[in-house]
């Protein structure tokens, strides 16, 4: 056993422990995750992943390359993490097992391969490729095999699956948002849908952010008229549900909770919820963090925290970005990195308290 699984190790007995004895539970211990940092930019100029066991622990490189890693996806049992990696030969798709172990190459060819997405049921990956075969968004198995092009397209970024594994989204390079099944099959344009509408809501520039409910029948779409707003479509991309409109500020970034009661969004740097069922206005809280310009929010997979970015800039004109995690409710904060002078990004939860699968 190598020093790296042995901090892995003691830290997830550790957490254990804590959440068996009711200690800590109610004030510091979440769900794991990992996380992109440049921190190591001085030492070898990319980019390394890191997994924190809570709240409070202290985070633990796994990646440890010349190379940057970075994107790193959950797979649904928590027991692999899938990346990608800069190499010589261009950008590969990678999985190891969440301590940094057994790393295999999935992608190794010549190109761009990048963004990778597991399927719900963990059977598959879809991620965007640009390659001799054509650029667009492919899907593989978990393994690797059967890699074939779903979608043609450039600058594809932030693919979702939905819930039940039976359509994938994603925003091309003109910020369009695109639904299809996961075969590939009935490719919509839903942004020009709701274009067409006859609802005259200004002039749709880009789509920036969306979230698909937990049951697959509506689709939250962020995007920028003369300012920015977020609409909820339902699930023809076509009939609205609801929209949340206030010229006088902007939202952004809405994700809906697993749970599917609730949707979070950015609010003119505020953390905001609407009930997601029965979409009152009224009904919509908003938290002050004060720790910057926070953007991505994203929820936990047992919808009791809100992790997210914040961007602030340092007395040497650079700019910092840190992760913090809040309470659903707002009632408490917590800082995972405090870091000065460096960017941490692309930050994923675990599906659970996965085992710690080493070997």
């Amino acid at each position: 056993m190598n020093k790296l699984q042995g901090n892995i190790i003691a830290t997830v007995i550790a957490t254990i422990l804590l959440a068996a004895c009711g200690k800590l539970v109610d004030n510091i211990v979440t769900p794991p995750f990992v996380f992109v940092t440049d921190r190591h930019r001085g030492e070898d100029f990319n980019s390394e992943i890191y997994y924190a066991a809570s709240v409070g622990e202290e985070p633990i490189r796994i990646t440890d390359n010349m190379e940057s890693d970075r994107m790193p996806a959950w797979s649904p049992s928590g027991s692999r993490i899938a990346f990608y990696s800069v190499g010589d030969d261009g950008y590969d798709i990678y999985t190891m097992v969440f301590s940094g172990g057994g790393k295999i190459n999935l992608t190794d060819s010549p190109g761009f391969d990048v963004s990778p997405v597991w399927s719900t049921d963990g059977t598959k990956i879809a991620f965007f490729s640009q390659r001799p075969g054509g650029s667009g968004v492919y899907v593989m198995n978990e393994d690797g095999s059967d890699q074939k092009m779903l979608a043609e397209g450039d600058h594809i970024a932030d693919i979702q699956w939905s819930q039940d594994g039976l359509k994938i989204a994603f925003l091309d390079g003109l910020k369009n948002l695109f639904v299809m099944d996961s075969d590939g099959e009935n490719l919509e344009n839903v942004t020009e849908n709701y274009q067409n509408t006859g609802v005259d809501f200004g002039i749709i520039r880009r789509a920036n952010s969306y979230s698909i409910s937990p049951d697959g029948t509506m689709i939250a779409l962020g995007y920028q008229s003369f300012s920015y707003d977020v609409v909820v479509l339902l699930d023809d991309g076509k009939t609205i549900r609801h929209r949340m409109l206030d010229e006088m500020v902007s939202d952004t970034d809405p994700v809906f909770s697993p749970d599917g009661k609730s949707l979070v969004f950015i609010r003119e740097n505020l953390m905001c919820l609407i009930d997601a069922v029965e979409w009152d206005t009224d009904s919509i809280v908003c938290h002050e963090t004060n720790v910057g310009g926070i953007h991505k929010p994203k929820w936990s997979r047992d919808s009791k925290f809100i992790a997210f970015l914040a961007i602030s800039a340092q007395e040497n004109g650079s700019r910092a970005s840190n992760i913090y995690v809040m309470r659903a409710d707002g009632s408490e904060l917590f800082t995972i990195t405090d870091d000065t002078d460096v960017m941490n990004y692309e930050f994923e939860w675990a599906p659970g308290y996965p085992e710690p699968d080493l070997y």
